[in-house]
């Protein structure tokens, strides 16, 4: 039974005061002007490509804020808001007509939920033009409540946005402190020279090699019903997080006898990603914090086991500072594929406090710049939830801007 004040729709129940027309029955696009690189003369006017701006130019042809849709490559669909005084290429389309009279605020997120990608040419080099998108049938509502529905998605993306520049705020403070912190420490007041530049007196400049043991060569991915399966700690791992503890979830392989006595690891290891498409990506690093019982390292990673003592969350932050990523760089060889040697992962130097007790003043401080940073993370990832579930109801009807209390406060 359909709801009071709804109706059957050949896209499905729609509120009875929206209308159903397809795309080409609203806008007309076409593609932008040509403009390469080469010929981009540097100016205030950003000059929109299929992913947004690409350059500023120094001239624009386009006054006002423009809609725009990826048209051709990897971000075909893609929907933009131009700033004012913009230039539109011809890897874009933009609304040359509009057949209707709507919100632009309201179109740019209906297009957006369309999800326009679906639509373009499947080729080696996706392409999409009016043809494909023109038959697209969707329900409109009337322009009092276009702007309703615009006003509070818009609301939430500016709360998303504050969130964005918080985190880039927090992330640029993290980064400062940890250069400050992990080559001048705290309350020092006598430096010395070393390779890696001045460090605190009673600091050590430690190569890798000297601070513990390099292991490689793990466990490679194989399912042998013959060997024993163990829980595997991978590139990927590594890669992507900066602690190895049970709240990962691991690959699940085999191993023999003599990889189970050579490959394991312990809380206080620390892993790195010696290999990647560019030297920059080098050295991901990630410290074990937990006991992980029959877990092994992969074949595509070096184990670092300490010979000195260091606090372990210490240790997660050390290998982050840029000069030791610099070295990583510096060091690594390859051509399409970089890669670091444990041999040369050795001469990578660090400086180490002395006090551990200074070691564990420098962690907490980093932590706890971490744990705001990660519950601004997580605030934007629920306002971006939240966005999501608005979408998917308001710009369908499913809910009325009537049913639900306005994100303006």
């Amino acid at each position: 039974m359909i709801k009071e004040g709804y109706k059957e729709t050949e896209i499905g129940v729609i509120p009875e005061n929206w209308v159903v027309n397809t795309l080409g029955d609203i806008i007309t696009v076409t593609s932008g002007t040509s403009l390469s690189q080469k010929n981009v003369i540097k100016g205030l006017c950003p000059v929109y490509g299929g992913n947004g701006i690409n350059a500023y130019h120094n001239k624009y042809e386009f006054r006002e804020p423009q809609l725009v849709i990826g048209r051709v490559g990897a971000y075909c669909g893609c929907i933009h808001k131009t700033e004012p005084m913009a230039w539109i290429t011809d890897n874009a389309l933009y609304i040359r007509e509009k057949k209707i009279d709507y919100y632009d605020d309201f179109m740019f997120y209906k297009l957006t939920q369309i999800d326009l990608n679906k639509y373009a040419n499947q080729n080696a080099q996706p392409v999409i033009s009016g043809g494909k998108i023109y038959p697209i049938i969707v329900a409109i509502p009337s322009l009092p409540e276009q702007k309703h529905i615009a006003r509070i998605l818009s609301t939430t993306d500016a709360h998303i946005e504050k969130l964005d520049k918080t985190i880039e705020d927090y992330k640029l403070l993290k980064k400062g402190m940890m250069k400050k912190l992990l080559t001048e420490g705290i309350g020092h007041t006598e430096f010395k020279e070393t390779e890696i530049g001045k460090i605190p007196k009673e600091w050590d400049a430690i190569t890798l090699g000297a601070l513990g043991e390099l292991q490689s060569s793990g466990v490679d991915k194989k399912i042998d019903p013959q060997e024993i399966p163990i829980k595997l700690i991978n590139y990927m791992d590594v890669y992507k997080n900066t602690k190895i503890d049970n709240s990962i979830e691991f690959m699940r392989v085999t191993a023999n006898e003599r990889e189970l006595e050579n490959f394991t690891v312990d809380i206080g290891d620390v892993l790195f990603t010696p290999s990647s498409e560019t030297p920059d990506d080098i050295g991901h690093s990630a410290v074990v914090t937990e006991n992980i019982e029959g877990a092994l390292f992969s074949y595509h990673l070096i184990k670092l086991s300490f010979k000195r003592q260091l606090d372990l969350v210490f240790k997660g932050y050390l290998f982050e500072e840029s000069y030791v990523l610099k070295q990583f760089s510096f060091y690594c060889k390859g051509t399409t594929r970089y890669t670091l040697s444990p041999k040369d992962f050795a001469k990578v130097l660090v400086a180490i406090p002395n006090s551990l007790e200074e070691q564990k003043q420098i962690s907490t401080i980093l932590s706890n710049i971490d744990d705001r940073l990660k519950t601004y993370i997580d605030m934007r990832e629920i306002f971006n939830q939240l966005k999501k579930g608005l979408m998917e109801k308001l710009l369908i009807g499913k809910i009325r801007t009537t049913d639900i209390k306005s994100l303006e406060a």
